[in-house]
């Protein structure tokens, strides 16, 4: 979905669901949470330091649990100046392609203002990386102070850590090593539904422009009830905000997250302001799963 005030009839419909800012929230939190209490203890010689390396290095994709066959379905409801755009879509875990997995995109529905827009009849497919670990190489870790934070009115004690990292992706076989970005994490490691981290302040040394995002985001409940397509799951609420580099667009969000929903997203609130796109410059976004299906994922012999 484009920031520049394009109005939505302009986009097209494979378009829609590429929100940026709502999407890129919702793979950082998801990927962060993804991993299962049951890991492996870290080296004795550090503990804390050796557990909050794996979060970012140790980051199975949040499908990569779920088997083949398995779905969920997103409504997406996004209010720009006044003009509301209403989307359903299914994605559906259809392969495991070596360390790929692939999916099916299928658009379901458009409205525009109440009237409803023509989609492709054909699925999209995608691929992503079984693994996010790989996608990440830690820098450097360093626990600068402990300091309490509040989690459903009880003082939890965090280690304050100050990390650097980069990101490494892969376009067309061609691997590019993204620019360090420099994270202040908020780490108690026996927050177990969290894998640990309460809190996140990301500043990357990216140019300040508007493809540059620095984000904060804190953990409110780790144990919230939801309900999905009539079936409660519990769930991780956050709440947090991105800002491009250039200031221009500084958005605030809420999401709840749950490992019993394929994709872990259950739904994510938004609301995004463009200082320099007049009357369509602030959007609303709100992104919920509304119905979802777990296949069993195949034994590994």
């Amino acid at each position: 979905m484009p920031w520049n005030g394009v109005l939505w009839q302009n986009v097209p419909p494979e378009e829609l669901m590429k929100n940026r800012a709502v999407l890129s929230a919702v793979l950082v939190l998801s990927s962060i949470l993804a991993a299962r209490a049951e890991e492996a203890a870290p080296p004795a010689d550090d503990p804390e330091a050796a557990a909050l390396r794996k979060v970012f290095e140790e980051r199975p994709n949040p499908w990569a649990e779920t088997g083949v066959g398995s779905w969920v379905e997103y409504k997406s409801t996004m209010d720009q100046g006044g003009r509301k755009m209403v989307t359903r879509m299914r994605l559906t875990l259809t392969e495991r392609k070596g360390s790929q997995l692939v999916f099916e995109q299928k658009m379901l529905e458009v409205t525009n203002d109440g009237q409803k827009v023509d989609v492709p009849e054909a699925p999209t497919q995608t691929m992503q990386p079984a693994d996010l670990g790989a996608m990440v190489e830690v820098l450097s870790l360093k626990k600068e102070r402990t300091e309490d934070v509040d989690l459903e009115g009880q003082k939890v004690p965090c280690g304050v850590w100050a990390v650097s990292l980069r990101y490494i992706t892969m376009v067309n076989g061609k691997e590019t090593i993204g620019e360090p970005q420099s994270m202040s994490i908020w780490f108690a490691p026996s927050v177990k539904e969290t894998r640990g981290v309460l809190k996140t302040e990301s500043e990357s040394a990216a140019p300040k422009n508007w493809s540059r995002r620095d984000f904060a985001y804190h953990v409110t409940a780790v144990a919230r009830e939801a309900e999905v397509g009539g079936t409660k799951v519990r769930c991780v609420a956050l709440k947090g905000d991105i800002t491009t580099g250039n200031e221009d667009m500084v958005a605030q969000y809420e999401a709840l997250m749950s490992d019993e929903v394929p994709g872990k997203m259950v739904r994510t609130t938004m609301h995004m302001t463009r200082k320099n796109a007049g009357a369509g410059g602030t959007q609303d976004v709100v992104m919920e799963a509304t119905g979802f299906e777990v296949k069993a994922a195949a034994a590994t012999k």
